[in-house]
């Protein structure tokens, strides 16, 4: 019986500790390691990016060549070549519903964003960070990154919600897939 309990806890032990370190505690995949581009414009404050992307702080374009220096469960570090600054791109999942693998798939890529089929007028909206009536989903989610699952449960949806700041929210209204109102909008960085 004692042998039996004490196996019992170190199973235990060892399902709790794989449990912990699903997390990547460190360790660089493959498809993060070398020269990555960002996917969607991002802002940074304070040198932490939410994954919820709130647009306030220092701007970071689509298409920036960065590394990743680490990752866990919670939290991918990445600096933009050329600086020595380490951003901290925090996932907080009861807001994005997204595993951080997630969160890097829709944000790093090994190669750019190609934008040939974006219309002129987004792209140069895109490189400045807004948005314009007229835009397709795919121009928004460059310029704006993906809407937060916590006020946008489907990208099929008509209305994306995107986050100013923590008090201030924006929505996209869409229609046959293109911006037709953008409420909220006008004030701030955008």
């Amino acid at each position: 019986m004692k042998k039996i309990i004490n196996w019992l806890l170190v199973s235990a032990f060892f399902i709790i500790a794989a449990g912990c370190s699903s997390g990547k505690g460190g360790q660089l995949t493959p498809a993060m390691e070398g020269k990555l581009y960002t996917q969607v414009n991002m802002w940074t404050e304070k040198d932490q990016i939410l994954a919820t992307n709130y647009q306030r702080g220092a701007f970071i374009p689509v298409n920036s060549e960065v590394s990743i220096v680490s990752y866990s469960s919670k939290v991918i570090k990445f600096k933009i070549v050329g600086s020595e600054q380490v951003i901290s791109l925090i996932n907080v999942p009861k807001h994005t519903n997204l595993t951080i693998d997630q969160i890097f798939n829709q944000t790093f890529s090994k190669t750019k964003l190609n934008m040939n089929s974006f219309s002129a007028k987004a792209k140069k909206a895109i490189l400045s960070g807004r948005l314009e009536t007229g835009m397709t989903k795919a121009e928004v989610i460059a310029a704006r990154g993906y809407p937060p699952q916590i006020g946008t449960f489907s990208l099929d949806s008509n209305t994306w919600k995107y986050w100013q700041n923590r008090f201030v929210t924006r929505d996209v209204n869409f229609d046959k897939g293109k911006v037709t109102g953008l409420v909220g909008w006008g004030t701030g960085n955008n």
